[in-house]
């Protein structure tokens, strides 16, 4: 799955995030430490998938690259995503505030996916399975080669259309 999980259009020091904040919860937070739920995890917690990439686009904000467990409920809910019922994605994340109530960090420990997610335009943009898991695959380890300052949707190839 390939989704824009934050536009990153906050402001400084709010309870929303800035390109910044993603920039640095990127840098600070490993991939998996992050868990995939369905809705923040108000029926279940249980992990759904595995954060395998993000980055941030200084124009849309953070993309993710996540892959679905095996089984059954993962399989269910790949299907009401192809469906159109889950659509969105929404970042679970803490905030740390000082007195004046101004944020001093943030950090996201979950990345769920939504029917209604706050931000509209935090979207799944595709859903891949068989040949085009092998080739995000491959592209995952196109883009670990690469400087960091290189354009991440570049080593994603035939698949760099997000709009897909």
């Amino acid at each position: 799955m390939i989704a824009l999980a934050d536009e990153g259009k906050g402001v400084p020091m709010s309870f929303f995030f800035t390109k910044d904040d993603l920039r640095k919860a990127v840098s600070e937070t490993n991939v998996s430490d992050v868990s995939i739920w369905i809705e923040h995890g108000t029926a279940t917690k249980e992990n759904m998938g595995e954060l395998v990439y993000w980055w941030v686009d200084d124009t849309d904000g953070l993309y993710i690259i996540a892959r679905f467990e095996a089984g059954l409920r993962s399989s269910a809910l790949q299907s009401w995503i192809r469906d159109g019922l889950y659509t969105g994605i929404s970042l679970g994340y803490k905030s740390e505030y000082d007195y004046r109530l101004s944020v001093t960090g943030k950090k996201i420990y979950e990345i769920s996916i939504v029917h209604k997610p706050f931000h509209a335009a935090c979207r799944i943009k595709q859903i891949l399975c068989g040949g085009g898991v092998a080739r995000i695959e491959e592209a995952l380890d196109r883009i670990a080669h690469k400087p960091q300052n290189q354009d991440p949707w570049s080593a994603l190839g035939s698949l760099a259309n997000p709009a897909i």
